[in-house]
């Protein structure tokens, strides 16, 4: 089992977001100490995941790398739903190119092996946001629903 968690936590007249991950890597072995928390090129997000590694990983480093040349996502004026908008195109386009080289093995609980924690500063609404990013089958492909929605909460925490 693997955890990923994210909170706002109140420290004086200050909040914080706070992202935590377990450190082992599975897929096949384990690792007991890995990166499973990524800070993105534009400096006001974070992601993490849950799931398999081997799945995680191509998609995590596609973000990173798509988001650096893309001048308009890792730039400032470029809202953080812009971001989490363009994660599930990318992760959507880049999984529907897995297919199952196993017969009767459902290609949907493949490309479904990785789930994820995003979020940062909204600039727009000034205040913290997380989403859960995550393939619906239904979808053929990756969707998000935001967990800071309801702002009337005074504490907000998930896993």
């Amino acid at each position: 089992m693997t955890l990923c968690t994210a909170y706002i936590r109140q420290a004086n007249e200050t909040e914080e977001l706070i992202f935590a991950t377990d450190s082992c890597l599975t897929g096949g072995e384990k690792w007991k100490h890995g990166i499973k928390l990524f800070e993105m090129p534009r400096k006001d997000c974070l992601l993490c995941f849950t799931g398999r590694t081997f799945r995680a990983y191509p998609l995590v480093l596609n973000m990173i790398s798509s988001i650096h040349l893309n001048n308009y996502l890792n730039s400032p004026s470029s809202s953080i739903e812009d971001v989490i908008d363009y994660l599930s195109e990318l992760f959507t386009e880049l999984v529907s190119q897995i297919i199952s080289e196993v017969e009767g093995e459902d290609v949907h609980e493949l490309r479904a092996e990785a789930r994820f924690l995003f979020g940062g500063w909204d600039w727009k609404s000034n205040r913290f946001r997380v989403w859960r990013l995550y393939y619906e089958k239904e979808a053929e492909g990756f969707v998000f629903n935001e967990l800071t929605a309801d702002t009337s909460k005074k504490r907000f925490y998930t896993f």
